[in-house]
């Protein structure tokens, strides 16, 4: 025999509809818990990729503040000869001995204007930048920044000089000038770029990428000679700091948009 309900009669109908509609929010409520969960682990998720990405971006911002010629740490060794060399290549300082001290710096913007039968103190020379933050490396050498910067008429040698050879990196753009007294010559690499070592008065020189090289970041050697007097002066025009590429800024944007995204779609 096969009974048949009567859902009128039993009140099985509004039972159902009862139990259907508390089943409906039940899980509407539990999804709403998820969606609301999982939209707070993506922001502590976005949040921390933020704060990542901040941190990176401050840092490289950090060590590209309005330096001369790289945000990095510049490495400098110093010589003193007793002619001046017509020669400042690379081959020229590879065949020096040991050097008589090493620094770092944080710039090249150097202009020690001091009248002839004056004296200048390689630190005070080093640091008249203004920005500039000079690390003597050697310990044998930590005083050496007191020593006079050894140039010509005024130490009593006529043909004394000083030498420095400045190394680290920087973005190039195709056209920039260095205004040197005495002689500079700069190479990208090994490829030498400029030879003004011919020593003068304070003169600009202005410099473009050779054909084959483009704007961009290159390791650079700047050979330099202070000869013949003051001012002794090497100071950079148009070179950059290393840039933060344009991906960054496109990365962050990206995860601004996925986030923006993320929150639509679980709204809805």
């Amino acid at each position: 025999m096969v009974r048949v309900l009567d859902f009128d009669s039993i009140g099985f109908e509004r039972g159902i509809r009862r139990k259907i509609l508390e089943e409906f929010r039940a899980t509407h409520d539990r999804s709403a818990i998820k969606t609301r969960k999982e939209l707070k682990i993506m922001k502590k998720r976005m949040i921390i990729i933020a704060l990542v990405v901040a941190s990176v971006f401050g840092f490289m911002a950090g060590s590209s503040q309005a330096v001369q010629i790289a945000p990095q740490q510049i490495s400098g060794n110093i010589w003193t000869v007793n002619s001046y060399p017509n020669d400042l290549s690379l081959a020229t300082f590879s065949a020096l001995s040991a050097p008589a001290a090493s620094f770092t710096v944080s710039a090249i913007n150097f202009n020690g204007n001091l009248p002839n039968g004056q004296v200048e103190s390689y630190d005070a020379w080093l640091s008249n930048g203004g920005a500039n933050i000079v690390v003597w490396n050697d310990p044998g050498s930590a005083s050496f920044g007191a020593g006079n910067f050894q140039t010509g008429p005024e130490n009593g040698n006529p043909d004394v000089a000083s030498l420095i050879q400045f190394t680290g990196s920087a973005f190039f753009p195709e056209n920039f000038s260095i205004t040197k007294d005495d002689g500079f010559e700069l190479y990208l690499g090994n490829t030498l770029v400029c030879d003004a070592s011919g020593a003068t008065a304070p003169s600009t020189v202005s410099i473009t990428l050779p054909a084959g090289m483009s704007p961009g970041i290159y390791s650079f050697t700047l050979d330099y000679a202070g000869w013949n007097g003051f001012p002794e002066v090497l100071t950079e025009s148009g070179v950059r700091p290393v840039p933060i590429p344009p991906t960054a800024y496109l990365f962050v944007t990206g995860l601004v948009g996925l986030y923006g995204i993320g929150r639509r779609r679980f709204k809805k």
